[in-house]
């Protein structure tokens, strides 16, 4: 059964093979510093989990946003200009998207073939990182001005990046991901979609003077405090937090991050010099 759903001459009991075989092309390539066919081939391992049932990323995209975005916006005549902004989720909401994106159980197309077990829940963490990378490489593109891997035409590119990471969080949950969303959110100047005002304004009960219930800072301060439940002593969250808490006055608050991802890892060059920064904004020379 399945036989060539992969896209290559495979029963689709084989999928999850030539899936982690072109997942490691990607991580290899990557190390590589060769970030264009790495994309590729992460792009790959995407298209063969989903069973070749989309044409590129590109389109996988469109049925991510399609399928998260509140019905009114489906049928709107205006779908075209909605589309070019960002669709801002909570994590509750966006740890659904497989679901709502693929029906049912939300399994991977290409993955239905497998034998339940560890092989098949490695297939799916496969296809969760190849997600997370894929987007972690158009998130550096972008904020270098250098995006050009094919898959942004026209669209919000933060909007793209952002579809790509729900997907891969609902796959998986993951710190990392959890970080990379916090960034992007953190610099959007748009309130929250309508689809999740709810989930928003439940994630944000904990009111902080200098962000708005609704807002990009908002979310972002609700994901990385999601990524520290799933891992309490990840540095870059931590640090994160921390900037994010200083840009909005809570300076105290935001020493305290820095503190606490300096006693995570005392290496991490970034953490260190923010809170000497922070410390001697707050009018402690010596302890900075």
């Amino acid at each position: 059964p399945g036989f060539g759903s992969s896209g290559y001459l495979l029963s689709g009991i084989d999928n999850g093979r030539m899936l982690a075989l072109v997942h490691a092309k990607g991580t290899l390539l990557y190390s590589q510093k060769d970030i264009e066919r790495a994309s590729e081939a992460f792009q790959e391992a995407v298209l063969i989990s989903l069973g070749r049932q989309v044409t590129g990323i590109q389109e996988l995209i469109r049925r991510i946003q399609v399928a998260l975005s509140p019905r009114t916006c489906q049928n709107a005549p205006s779908q075209k200009s909605q589309s070019l902004q960002p669709l801002m989720l909570s994590p509750e909401k966006a740890r659904h998207t497989a679901h709502l994106v693929f029906g049912g159980t939300g399994e991977l197309p290409g993955l239905q073939f497998l034998r339940n077990g560890p092989s098949k829940r490695a297939a799916v963490q496969t296809t969760s990182n190849s997600l997370l990378s894929l987007a972690k490489i158009l998130q550096d593109a972008m904020s270098s001005g250098k995006v050009d891997f094919g898959l942004f035409r026209g669209s919000s590119q933060v909007g793209d990046i952002l579809a790509l990471y729900y997907l891969s969080l609902s796959l998986q949950e993951s710190p990392s991901t959890a970080n990379n969303v916090g960034i992007l959110l953190a610099g959007v100047q748009q309130g929250i979609t309508t689809s999740s005002n709810t989930a928003g304004r439940k994630m944000s009960q904990a009111s902080i003077p200098g962000i708005a219930p609704g807002s990009g800072l908002a979310l972002a301060l609700a994901y990385y405090n999601y990524g520290l439940q799933l891992d309490p002593k990840h540095v870059h969250l931590y640090t994160n937090l921390g900037s994010l808490l200083k840009d909005v006055g809570q300076l105290d608050s935001a020493i305290q991050m820095y503190e606490r991802a300096v006693s995570c890892d005392g290496t991490f060059d970034i953490a260190l010099t923010n809170l000497a920064n922070a410390v001697k904004d707050k009018g402690r020379i010596n302890d900075a």
